[in-house]
């Protein structure tokens, strides 16, 4: 690889945190043409760019999101998201090509960029042949599709799919998708309701109504993959058929604040990492655990610490940050040597499983809260600090969700730090036992 002065991989994690939003900033020149560039997106994740010129004409090309948490030294993407390293390693490669097609007499880095296009049609449409743009194809593609936005989505699509269409109904799964009719879909959604799973039966009715609007819509949608439009689908059969709308009742189940306190009193003595991090998801507002987990010492400052949203329809990360107690501090010293992820039981490699921490929380409060699930801590800390009067908005941005709107989106740029840190003081306090409570204790276990 050949750049000139490359910043190093701490002072950029240092430097993608204070750049201007929608600014192109120059990170080096790269051998042996072009630069690489940042640029920090209003989502507030950092994209980066190859510049270059050819024919007397200045361009850019997109090279990927910057991601803190891969390997410093990787010099490939990791889940669609790039270090420093790799997107050096990018556009020197870039670079190259580019050089060699000039000196050859061709039209540079848009020469390329055409030709490849083109290949990558002619693989696409081989594809799609290979495939007889059969449903199972089209539900395929949607799975990959969503695993490249970086959806963890696309797991469950293709457990419910798998379970309940492509093995239930092999030659449906095989049928061309622009020929299968709402009827046969209703007949396998039906199924999966008539063996007592409605709310799977409305993911799987979800699940094949966006794949098949992202096929239908491909024609004309210029940022929709090409290969969804090889099926051409031009009516979306899910869309006749309705949703069980009882099914789609919150199933959250919030705790209650007195298991709540139960939960807590269970693990605020249990050592090391298994009671650290529980207390930490817990005293952090009911983080879900997928991001909570993923979280890695770059993206700690001080006395916060930032996570990235990817959940729902947005194509880019979200970044929310969440302010300590002093708890917190203190139990994110178990993790303090990891140095890949932060959550970790082997220094840092893999992060500790949603899964396990799950399985963690249920063990401690076993026989003592009826029914638990970790994501019922969740939904019960939010209806906790809606009755100690936190505002909607606060708690939303607290626990990232429900952050939507033109407001939202583009006028309101305050952090609420403080108002998180009221909020998550409001919940360790609720946690407390009170005093009457402490002097029942006490009393009956003087009696015993």
């Amino acid at each position: 690889m050949s750049h000139a002065n490359p910043p190093k991989t701490t002072d950029f994690a240092a430097l993608s945190k204070s750049l201007e939003v929608g600014k192109f900033v120059t990170l080096c020149k790269i051998a042996p043409s072009g630069s690489l560039e940042a640029r920090k997106l209003s989502s507030g994740a950092v994209a980066f760019y190859w510049r270059f010129t050819a024919n007397g004409k200045s361009g850019r090309s997109h090279i990927g999101i910057y991601a803190a948490s891969n390997p410093p030294k990787s010099i490939k993407p990791v889940g669609g998201f790039y270090s420093l390293n790799a997107a050096l390693a990018s556009a020197t490669a870039l670079a190259g090509e580019h050089d060699d097609s000039i000196k050859a007499g061709g039209g540079g880095h848009a020469h390329i960029k055409a030709a490849k296009a083109q290949a990558a049609n002619k693989l696409i449409a081989a594809a799609q042949l290979k495939q007889e743009s059969t449903l199972e194809g089209l539900l395929c593609l949607y799975v990959d599709y969503l695993k490249q936005q970086g959806k963890q989505s696309h797991r469950d699509v293709l457990n419910i799919v798998t379970n309940h269409l492509f093995t239930p109904y092999p030659a449906l799964a095989r049928m061309a998708a622009c020929e299968v009719s709402a009827e046969d879909l209703a007949d396998v959604i039906r199924s999966v309701i008539e063996k007592g799973k409605p709310r799977t039966a409305n993911k799987l009715r979800s699940y094949l109504h966006a794949a098949f609007k992202i096929a239908k819509g491909a024609r004309l949608t210029a940022k929709t993959p090409q290969a969804f439009k090889a099926f051409t689908v031009t009516n979306n059969p899910i869309a006749d058929i309705p949703a069980n709308a009882e099914a789609n009742k919150a199933d959250k189940n919030p705790i209650k604040a007195i298991e709540l306190q139960a939960y807590w009193q269970a693990i605020k003595a249990i050592t090391g990492k298994r009671g650290a991090l529980l207390r930490i998801h817990l005293l952090t507002g009911g983080l879900r655990p997928q991001q909570l987990l993923r979280l890695t010492p770059a993206h700690i400052d001080g006395g916060m610490f930032t996570l990235y949203d990817i959940k729902g329809k947005r194509s880019e990360p979200r970044p929310y940050t969440t302010p300590m107690l002093a708890q917190v501090k203190n139990d994110f010293k178990e993790f303090a040597d990891n140095v890949g992820f932060v959550f970790s039981l082997d220094g840092g490699t893999k992060p500790i499983r949603v899964e396990t921490l799950g399985g963690w929380a249920k063990s401690a409060v076993q026989g003592i809260v009826t029914d638990f699930q970790l994501k019922r801590v969740r939904s019960g800390i939010e209806t906790l600090l809606a009755s100690k009067r936190i505002s909607s908005d606060v708690r939303a941005q607290l626990q990232s969700h429900g952050i939507s709107g033109v407001q939202a989106k583009n006028y309101d740029a305050h952090d609420y730090i403080d108002e998180k840190r009221e909020a998550l003081q409001s919940l360790y306090d609720a946690l407390q036992p009170t005093a009457a409570e402490t002097t029942t204790v006490k009393k009956s276990k003087s009696r015993a």
